[in-house]
Parts: structure tokens; C-alpha cells; sequence
């Protein structure tokens, strides 16, 4: 951890899977800590952010629950399901230019948090387009819409 910032490199899909992966651990040592004042979560290896959705098992969404400090995540390749929950949470995003957002189909029950918070911070219509017809939002798309605060490259 560097001075006033608790980092966190996720090394693959699974770690946002699990309810006491390193990712919860993180989570609750930053609120525990008064000294850390932000997360840095970055994504490493390939796709590491794309975690299919899953239920909580508690019944709470976790990963969109608010973070007890800001959240800066830095994203890599494709960005879906819990990956996507934890990019929407975010406080800061940056993207690799060649990162793309799956949103999750509109008719998924398990989505239906996640498409929420997608209307709130893109435009309806892209939003929309993109659920239906599964295709990536790039990250420069993304970036000109303001949902992605930096590109960057890998």
C-alpha cells in the first residue's frame, strides 16, 4: 500500500467472483483504515474484468454498493458482468484504449441494478443499443461520453 492508498491488482476474472476474494478484503481494510484515503483497483492478465454476473449470495449487490473511500479502477480488455458492476462504481475510470463495455442483456433479471446505474452515466439510447445488441461500448466511445475519465495505453 503506498501512502494514502490501499492497491489492489486483480489477476483475473475469478477474483471478482468470490464473496471473500481479495477484492472484499481490500474493501473492508480501506474503511477500516483512516489512513488510506482512496482504492486503486488495476486489472491485469487477459480480460480480467469479465466476470459474469452471478446473484449475491447475501442477496446485497456488493460490487455496486457505495466504496467507503473513492474507487479508482483502472480497466483492461473487455469490461462485463461483475467487472462492469465494479467499473460503474467507480469514482475515477481509466481505460486502455482498446478496452470495450459489455452491457448486460435488458430481459437479465440479475442485470436489472447494473442497467440501471448504466442510464444514469450514458445516454439512454446507447445504452439501449448496446444491451440489445451485445456489442461493445469502446473505451474512446466511452471516453467522449464521459464515463471513462482517462485513456491510457496498456
Amino acid at each position: 500500500m503506498s501512502a494514502h492508498l490501499a492497491e489492489l491488482e486483480l489477476r483475473g476474472p475469478q477474483a471478482l467472483l468470490a464473496p471473500a476474494s481479495e477484492l472484499a478484503a481490500v474493501r473492508a481494510a480501506a474503511e477500516a483504515d483512516p489512513d488510506v484515503w482512496a482504492v486503486l483497483i488495476r486489472a491485469a492478465g487477459s480480460d480480467p474484468l469479465a466476470a459474469e454476473i452471478e446473484p449475491a449470495t447475501d442477496g446485497r449487490d456488493t460490487l455496486l454498493a457505495p466504496w467507503p473511500k473513492p474507487l479508482i479502477l483502472a480497466a483492461t480488455g473487455t469490461v462485463c458482468g461483475r467487472g462492469l458492476e465494479l467499473a460503474l462504481s467507480a469514482d475515477v475510470l481509466v481505460a486502455t484504449s482498446g478496452s470495450g463495455f459489455v452491457l448486460p442483456r435488458p430481459a437479465s433479471g440479475v442485470a436489472a441494478a447494473v442497467l440501471g446505474r448504466c442510464f444514469a452515466q450514458l445516454p439512454y439510447r446507447v445504452v439501449t443499443a448496446h444491451a440489445m445488441a451485445r456489442r461493445p461500448l469502446a473505451a474512446a466511445r466511452a471516453h467522449d461520453f464521459g464515463f471513462v475519465n482517462e485513456l491510457a495505453t496498456a
